[in-house]
């Protein structure tokens, strides 16, 4: 007998950056905006990040100068529709953090569900 848990995270993870306004390191949040730029057949996909004090806007690089062929087509449609769960899996995505140089910060709260269902 199992049952199946869904663990679903409630908002974003926060990074800990400093904030060019308010001059100290503070906590930002994703906005849940997505931006694609492209220039000939290259990508530039960001997610945009707000300082939670002051609303300060800091651009978090998902993927730089990707050429459209090298891109899954569902994905790119997801991020152009600002998906949401693309949001999340950026914002808790280390390997993404890290190379923007910023850290996770504070704590995410999780919700467990159960499908009630033995097997």
């Amino acid at each position: 007998m199992t049952v199946t848990w869904t663990v679903t995270p409630v908002g974003y993870q926060h990074i800990a950056k400093r904030c060019p306004a308010c001059n100290v390191k503070r906590d930002f949040a994703p906005s849940g905006a997505i931006r694609v730029n492209s220039q000939k057949k290259l990508l530039d996909i960001w997610s945009i990040y707000k300082c939670t004090r002051c609303d300060y806007t800091w651009n978090i690089a998902l993927f730089s100068r990707l050429h459209v062929s090298k891109i899954n087509r569902e994905l790119l449609q997801r991020l152009l529709q600002n998906d949401a769960a693309m949001v999340h899996y950026y914002a808790a995505d280390l390997a993404t953090l890290k190379r923007n140089r910023s850290e996770p910060s504070g704590n995410l709260i999780f919700v467990f569900t159960s499908n009630g269902r033995l097997r």
